[in-house]
């Protein structure tokens, strides 16, 4: 779907942000794996206590994703599949996967507990953004959840500014 985007960094002014031509599929996903790279390199190890925050293994865990996402082609069906596997990012895959797997993240030993309340930011949560809605939190309406005063459901989730600032680094 986002394929060949225009590729604009923080640096850019708005006439070079215009003039900006759409950027190839490699360009758009190698500046991904640079930035959960530099990510892995640079956050903590998961600590107790700092539910949400983003961590070495969370890293791991979308470069993994990341890679195995790449490594089948660029998303045009001539160029995509199992005749198109790039071998060296599989390899990249198994790496990160590796990391994961070595990790204490696991999974649950019933899959439906997933789902469940009392199993929020269990073992198999290696990276959840964190919400809530009830009135205990401190908050007039909830964290990252307008659901209760909106006509879309439970469901419907509004990120906002402050959900931004607990995940900077």
């Amino acid at each position: 779907m986002w394929y060949e985007v225009p590729f604009i960094t923080e640096g850019m002014s708005n006439a070079d942000i215009e003039a900006c031509p759409q950027s190839s599929h490699d360009q758009i996903m190698q500046q991904i794996i640079d930035d959960f790279q530099y990510a892995y390199e640079h956050l903590p190890e998961a600590a107790p206590g700092t539910t949400g925050r983003a961590h070495k293994v969370a890293a791991a865990a979308y470069l993994a994703k990341c890679y195995l996402n790449w490594a089948y082609g660029d998303g045009y069906e001539a160029t995509t599949g199992y005749n198109h596997v790039d071998q060296a990012k599989i390899q990249k895959v198994i790496e990160y996967t590796e990391v994961v797997k070595n990790s204490p993240y696991g999974y649950l030993d019933t899959y439906g507990h997933i789902f469940l309340q009392d199993f929020a930011n269990s073992k198999e949560s290696i990276f959840a953004v964190q919400h809530s809605n009830r009135a205990d939190d401190g908050t007039k309406y909830g964290r990252a959840n307008w659901s209760n005063i909106t006509e879309l459901g439970e469901c419907f989730q509004d990120p906002q500014w402050s959900a931004y600032g607990r995940f900077r680094c």
